[in-house]
């Protein structure tokens, strides 16, 4: 149970910190429909590069997976969904080496939420935050999936 607690109180830093620079709320900011988070979000890697120098990947159909190289014998593996409340929500069970087989353990639900401010541009916050941060532009949010070949390799490790 100390495992998960400190895989997710890790993750929740990382996301945190790789970020920049925060702003409030934009001004007459709107909440995005779902097909727009989706669309912003499949096929990218979330970066987290503080105390871990790994990330999360959000693929096609709902998949997604995490891996930090600093805990390179785990991974996370679990779905992502975007709602019309503008919340973009992540469940994954983190797995790791546990004597011969590999142990498990459910991850919280965790949402971000979105806003559009007036030019469309997509802002996001992790509550109970009250900054907001742009999505466009941000270096910790690349195109494809980063870290594929080490989340194969932890589960071929793993036997998963």
């Amino acid at each position: 149970m100390g495992y998960k607690a400190d895989l997710l109180a890790l993750a929740l830093v990382m996301v945190a910190s790789g970020m920049v620079a925060a702003d409030p709320l934009p001004r007459g900011a709107q909440t995005p429909n779902a097909y727009a988070l989706q669309s912003a979000y499949v096929g990218k890697t979330a970066l987290w590069v503080e105390d871990c120098n790994g990330g999360i990947y959000y693929g096609a159909g709902g998949q997604a997976r995490a891996w930090c190289a600093d805990k390179s014998e785990s991974l996370g593996a679990g779905t992502w969904h975007a709602d019309n409340y503008g919340r973009l929500c992540t469940n994954l069970t983190w797995y790791w080496p546990d004597g011969n087989r590999a142990g498990s353990s459910p991850g919280s639900y965790e949402c971000i939420m979105h806003v559009e401010d007036r030019s469309g541009r997509l802002w996001r916050n992790w509550p109970p935050s009250q900054e907001w941060w742009p999505l466009k532009g941000d270096p910790n949010f690349v195109s494809g999936y980063r870290f594929q070949h080490n989340v194969l390799q932890t589960k071929r490790r793993l036997g998963i």
